[in-house]
């Protein structure tokens, strides 16, 4: 398996030529947006690993960003006093003690986090941020980031150096998959997908169109 800084290694190189294909053809914040969403995709599998630093980085910026969101909501909603205190509280609370452990307690490492379904899952997030603009750019920029971190697995499985001899690792195959070790995750997986593509389809098949244009 890779270490964390290769992963993060390839993330960079691979988000620099996103970065700089998407120069001058969006926005600045939307190709630092797919720089950034490329190295996020890079580390992305590794949240099913418990202690891992990948975890703790996407844990970290998940909860940052649904503080921040929390907080710019109760002042758009004219929300003061206490209250603008105890939500992004109740929010920390429950992450960090609610959500966290039960998160632990149903994955496994290589297990539904680490398949091409779940890239897809994972990358399709950003459509649901109003905010973000050109999110099906953003979107194939997780992806490919997280395309890379299983490949990387893979090879890293496939190329063992033990003594004189080459050999595989028992862990090669496990990263690069479609379906994961449990059928209702499964399920759960696929199902995600489809409702997402009826609810966005003419969304994504217009920005499709505009970025085929644009690139």
């Amino acid at each position: 398996m890779a270490g964390f800084r290769v992963h993060i290694g390839a993330g960079v190189i691979a988000g620099g030529v996103i970065f700089g294909l998407s120069f001058g053809k969006f926005e600045l914040a939307t190709s630092t947006l797919a720089l950034g969403s490329l190295i996020l995709g890079s580390i992305a599998p590794d949240v099913d690993s418990p202690n891992s630093k990948s975890r703790r980085y996407i844990f970290g910026t998940f909860l940052v960003i649904l503080i921040t969101y929390s907080l710019f909501y109760s002042i758009e909603k004219k929300i003061n006093g206490l209250y603008l205190l105890a939500i992004p509280t109740a929010i920390f609370l429950l992450f960090q003690f609610v959500f966290q452990p039960l998160f632990t307690k149903f994955t496994i490492h290589r297990g539904a986090f680490h398949t091409i379904p779940m890239g897809i899952v994972q990358s399709s997030l950003f459509f649901i941020i109003p905010q973000i603009k050109n999110s099906i750019w953003i979107s194939i920029s997780f992806f490919v980031g997280f395309l890379i971190h299983l490949i990387l697995d893979e090879l890293y499985a496939f190329v063992h150096v033990k003594g004189l001899k080459i050999r595989h690792k028992k862990s090669f195959g496990t990263a690069f998959k479609w379906f994961a070790p449990s059928f209702w995750s499964n399920v759960a997986i696929y199902l995600l997908i489809a409702l997402f593509y009826y609810i966005y389809q003419n969304d994504i098949t217009y920005q499709f169109k505009l970025l085929v244009n644009i690139l």
